[in-house]
């Protein structure tokens, strides 16, 4: 077993990464076409998506799913947030003790061919989402959407079974 304990680990920084990503939609100064990614991430993980792959009422493996979908947009970021923005949010990951560079970098490694299944299915996740932006970002819902999302995640406690049952998850889609 070592892709679970990764997968848990990365699952405890879920709330530090869901704030880094709300940040970006917050940043005037960067454009519409680089906030659609963390939107349609922030989406998903508030379950405002009825397309998730694993359904919710499988409380263990529904968390990888929404992992990975944020884990998928991490990785676009890397690639085309400008230079100073980048800079600027691995500064405050790595305040946290989180270096972006290195979970991108390890993403691939541990979950394998489930990460490559949903990265397929994020790029049509965040073109559906794309006209919603706007208006979203005009009202207090996103805000109340993290505000509860914050108040009410939980970093799951894993025992042996579950990260056997995780490593067995993953394993599945090699």
């Amino acid at each position: 077993m070592f892709r679970a304990p990764w997968v848990l680990r990365r699952l405890y920084e879920i709330p530090t990464y869901s704030l880094f990503l709300y940040n970006l939609l917050l940043d005037r100064n960067l454009e519409w076409r680089h906030k659609e990614h963390p939107f349609a991430a922030l989406r998903y993980l508030f379950h405002d998506e009825p397309l998730d792959l694993i359904p919710e009422d499988d409380a263990l493996l529904s968390k990888v799913d929404d992992l990975t979908m944020v884990l998928c947009c991490l990785t676009e970021l890397s690639v085309f947030l400008p230079a100073g923005v980048l800079s600027q949010g691995q500064q405050v990951l790595a305040a946290d003790g989180i270096d972006l560079h290195k979970v991108v970098a390890e993403t691939p490694k541990h979950l394998g061919a489930f990460f490559f299944k949903l990265y397929g299915i994020y790029h049509e996740l965040v073109a559906k989402h794309r006209k919603y932006l706007g208006s979203t970002m005009q009202t207090e819902a996103l805000v109340q959407r993290m505000q509860s999302f914050l108040a009410d995640y939980h970093p799951p406690l894993w025992g042996t079974v579950e990260l056997g049952r995780v490593e067995k998850f993953l394993e599945v889609f090699e």
